[in-house]
């Protein structure tokens, strides 16, 4: 998702300078230890036919991978299982934009009531989620 929570397409994110030798896959990686456990996240973009460049984002395929100590996942559990550990709801205070973590830390080192009530606000919504340590 970009600003205002818009979705940015596939299509946007793709490598320029990897494209240019037909590499069209995208990839994220996430190594993190939540709740006395080791995860490895991966989500995969990659063109659906591969003789094909793609020209929208509906030409790509979208893949997820979830490993909990070494062991992989399937299915739905790999949702349940973000979602016990980075609920929707707040999973946008996990990562922040680099521009706006500057006006929240603005916001939160301001000694005024508005950025006290804010951030106990956000700690009380995060709740014990605040302990996971992301790498």
């Amino acid at each position: 998702m970009g600003r205002h929570s818009r979705e940015i397409p596939v299509i946007n994110i793709v490598n320029k300078e990897a494209v240019k030798i037909d590499d069209w896959r995208v990839e994220v990686h996430l190594k993190f230890d939540a709740n006395g456990h080791s995860y490895d996240l991966r989500r995969v973009a990659d063109r659906k036919t591969p003789d094909r460049s793609p020209v929208t984002s509906d030409d790509f395929s979208m893949s997820v991978y979830l490993r909990k100590d070494g062991a992989p996942l399937q299915g739905d559990m790999i949702d349940i299982e973000i979602n016990n550990i980075a609920p929707e709801a707040v999973s946008r205070f996990f990562l922040f934009d680099g521009e706006l973590l500057q006006e929240y830390e603005s916001l939160l080192s301001d000694d005024s009531t508005q950025g006290k009530q804010i951030k106990d606000s956000i700690e009380k919504v995060l709740g014990g989620a605040h302990a996971c340590e992301w790498s």
